[in-house]
Order: C-alpha cells, then sequence, then structure tokens
C-alpha cells in the first residue's frame, strides 16, 4: 500500500471541506450585510422567477451582441479584402458622411 497517495488524497479532502466551509462563511456574510441582519443566523436567499427570466433575458441579449459583432466584424473584413466590395464600402460611408453633413447644417 501507497500511504503516499491515501496521505494526498486526505489532505485534498480536508483542504477542500476547509475551501467549502470558508466560502460558505463569507457567502452568509455578504448575505447578512446585504440585508443589514446583524444577528448570528443562517440566511437563505431564494431566487424568483423574475430575477431567473432577468437573468435568462440578460445572457440572451448578451449572446445575441457577442453574435452580432462577429458578424458585423467579418463582413468588415472582408468588406477590405476584397477590391469590389471594398469599394462598395467607400461609396456607402462617403454616401453616410454626405447625409450627416446635409443634417448638420441643418
Amino acid at each position: 500500500m501507497d500511504g503516499g497517495s491515501t496521505g494526498n488524497k486526505f489532505r485534498k479532502g480536508l483542504v477542500g471541506d476547509v475551501e467549502k466551509k470558508i466560502s460558505y462563511e463569507e457567502g452568509q456574510k455578504a448575505l447578512r450585510d446585504k440585508y443589514k441582519i446583524k444577528e448570528d443566523v443562517v440566511v437563505v436567499e431564494k431566487s424568483s422567477v423574475l430575477k431567473v427570466l432577468i437573468r435568462a433575458a440578460g445572457s440572451a441579449v448578451r449572446i445575441m451582441a457577442r453574435i452580432l459583432l462577429v458578424i458585423l466584424a467579418t463582413i468588415g473584413i472582408i468588406a477590405l479584402i476584397y477590391p469590389e466590395t471594398r469599394d462598395a464600402l467607400m461609396t456607402v460611408l462617403t454616401g453616410i458622411m454626405e447625409q450627416i453633413h446635409m443634417l448638420l447644417a441643418a
């Protein structure tokens, strides 16, 4: 039998348990501070349907924004690489700048 591996497993389990306990206590302290509780009680924060929906909607918006950013970056790179699309892009950008100047002058 290898005593070193048993000791190593024991240390990992012991350290893991201590880290979990410290993390739990820090979480409890943060909840007590959040809800201004001075007593030494266990605070359980339950998630509501509204919180879950808001978090899900936020995640969906972030994912859609990242997808849109990748698509726009790809279009931009393609437009700069190929001469035909680069000319078309420059024509569109020139038209946009003219429109902005007309709007600001008015």
